[in-house]
Parts: C-alpha cells; sequence; structure tokens
C-alpha cells in the first residue's frame, strides 16, 4: 500500500505481511457441461507476520501499532471446467471484508479487498 499525505510530498509506504486461513463452502451449479458456475462464502482469519511504514527513508515498526489478527468474511464467484473425471480446475473472484480494527488508537483500518484465484483439484481414490 502506498500513499501520499495531502498535507505533504514525502512518500508513505506501509508493508504489511499476513497469514489466511479460510473456512468455507462453495457451491458448484451441476451441468453436463464442462464448464459450469460457482458461489463460495468463507470466513477468514489473518495474522500479521510483520508490518513496517516507511516515511521518507525512515522506517518504523508497525508490530505494536496494529492489532495482531483480523476476522472478515469472503463472498466468491467464478467458473469451473472439469478436465476430466478425476481432475478440475477453477477461476474464480472473490471479495475479503475485514471486521476489525487494525488500529488500537481512534483511527480505523480495515483489511479488505479483491483476489483472483486459479485451482487445479485432485481426485484421489484408494
Amino acid at each position: 500500500v502506498q500513499m501520499r499525505d495531502s498535507d505533504s510530498n514525502t512518500l508513505k509506504k506501509w508493508t504489511m505481511d499476513y497469514f489466511l486461513g479460510l473456512v468455507g463452502v462453495r457451491h458448484i451449479i451441476r451441468t453436463d457441461k464442462k464448464i459450469s458456475p460457482f458461489v463460495g462464502a468463507a470466513i477468514s482469519m489473518d495474522w500479521l507476520l510483520s508490518g513496517v511504514q516507511q516515511i521518507g527513508f525512515e522506517q518504523y515498526d508497525l508490530m505494536n501499532e496494529l492489532g495482531k489478527f483480523n476476522l472478515g468474511v469472503v463472498a466468491e464467484g467464478g467458473l469451473k471446467y472439469s478436465i476430466n473425471y478425476d481432475v478440475l480446475g477453477t477461476l474464480g473472484l472473490s471479495y475479503n471484508y475485514g471486521l476489525s480494527d487494525l488500529e488500537q488508537n481512534d483511527q480505523q483500518s480495515r483489511l479488505s479487498g479483491f483476489r483472483i484465484g486459479v485451482s487445479f483439484h485432485f481426485l484421489v481414490k484408494n
């Protein structure tokens, strides 16, 4: 994330690394075609691994300034492509809306954003 202060020309850059965990459901609409749509919903839990704010040439550690955990909800939609009976691929777009306030002061910040994903699923037989 990069932002500029409206009263200053000094560049402010925030770098935050998170570990993301999701638990959700996905509904694939059944068709006889190779391509079919899907929708899904999930709950996400993000854990802050590191955070740095750079103002000009100075850097500040944000680990004590930001909340360590972010709870959010996810909505997604996309297309499933059946390659064969054992393999399918998905292409999806999801939106994660952060419910938790990351700031520990009077300001409010939420971790939200869009994600485009491509995945392959394999059926494992006994």
